[in-house]
């Protein structure tokens, strides 16, 4: 693009009230090496219906390059759209001298930084890049004898310094996240929470330390989860071989599905969902859910699950209408719970016509069904022995 002032157009529609927030939160924008010019736009719809009106923003063009589009923050709906895009050229009489320009873009970004990066954590040694590329920029635009090229260099390496930072910011939001979780494994059990597990909390000790001093290695980010996980397993099997606890829950993977379907694999037909600390597999008639646990010490284990199973039907939900009516095979149990590969798995579920607890198993939206939900029954059990 040749350097000079541009305006940019275009139509943003909203189906937001007045009431309901309006448009307040979508911005018109354009960014270049002078900084970001952005226009809110500020039209709701009067009806709840599609509205459309249209803005523009001027903004100034150094160095040929601009990035233009649409942006949403804090937007009060999760719909809105914009379209018919126009791009007019104001001549290069009109444009901010670059030494303005940069001036105006250092500004922006120190502004930007105390408002938002330097309240949230964040790498320390993106912070450090990104202030000292900041005194170099401050520095070589207040000298006449660095060329527009150079300044024009200085800004993109600032401006990349400056995404850097923010990217760690982000960064360091998953960080957290996966520290809590791990935290969380330990602490919110009932079964390990009160015994010691040294290993396992220098770990997760460690990855807080780090976070706490901005000095986490974001390579290692997504290794944190499953080196996190394969230790508290380790840490298990050393209680159970020690003999002070004697439950081997902390063997599995994700045996609460509270996280999703992780670790559980799904053979054969039907849908595997898990979700609200349950799973479910409906319009499946041959399959398993299963994961396999290494590492058990030999012995005798029981397994212990909260199962719900749902006979086919014709007629939608009214299966239950017919229950335990002579040659009446719908209401026939193949759900399994099993433990071991031997030929002959064996069997427990029940069947519970209405709900009794207010613990919650998946829905079946997609077949129109009422949210289900578990009945007080004893959890089903499977004695092993290897």
């Amino acid at each position: 693009m040749p350097d000079g002032k541009y305006r940019l157009g275009a139509y943003i529609m909203t189906n937001n009230t007045e009431a309901n927030g309006g448009a307040a939160g979508l911005f018109l924008y354009a960014r270049t090496l002078g900084g970001e010019s952005a226009t809110e736009a500020d039209h709701a719809s009067p009806d709840g219906s599609t509205w459309a009106f249209p803005y523009s923003v001027d903004f100034n063009v150094i160095g040929g390059t601009a990035t233009i589009g649409m942006r949403s923050t804090d937007y009060a709906s999760n719909w809105s759209a914009v379209g018919y895009f126009t791009l007019q050229y104001l001549g290069a009489g009109e444009a901010t001298d670059i030494r303005e320009a940069v001036r105006n873009n250092i500004a922006e970004m120190e502004q930007k930084y105390i408002d938002g990066v330097a309240n949230t954590p964040h790498g320390q040694a993106e912070d450090d890049a990104y202030q000292a590329m900041l005194a170099t920029a401050k520095e070589a635009v207040e000298n006449m004898a660095v060329t527009n090229d150079s300044l024009t260099s200085l800004v993109k390496s600032l401006q990349a310094s400056y995404d850097a930072m923010t990217a760690s910011a982000a960064q360091y939001v998953t960080l957290d996240e996966r520290i809590q979780a791990l935290w969380d494994l330990w602490e919110g059990n009932e079964v390990y929470k009160d015994l010691n597990i040294p290993d396992y909390e220098d770990y997760v000790g460690g990855l807080q330390d780090k976070y706490d001093a901005r000095t986490f290695d974001m390579t290692q980010l997504d290794s944190i989860q499953p080196r996190g996980e394969q230790l508290w397993k380790e840490c298990a099997m050393g209680l159970l071989e020690s003999g002070e606890t004697d439950d081997a829950t902390g063997m599995l993977t994700n045996p609460n599905f509270s996280d999703g379907n992780t670790g559980w694999t799904l053979n054969g037909d039907g849908n595997f969902n898990a979700t609200d600390m349950v799973s479910e597999v409906w319009n499946g008639r041959n399959w398993e859910v299963y994961q396999e646990i290494t590492g058990l010490p030999e012995g005798s284990y029981k397994i212990t699950a909260q199962a719900f199973y749902s006979p086919s039907s014709h007629n939608m939900n009214s299966w239950h209408e017919s229950y335990g009516m002579p040659d009446d095979h719908k209401s026939d149990i193949h759900g399994y719970l099993f433990g071991t590969r031997l030929p002959c798995p064996w069997c427990t579920s029940w069947i519970s016509r209405w709900p009794r607890s207010p613990r919650a198993a998946p829905s079946r939206k997609s077949r129109g069904a009422a949210r289900a939900r578990w009945g007080s029954l004893s959890p089903a059990t499977r004695l092993l022995r290897g």
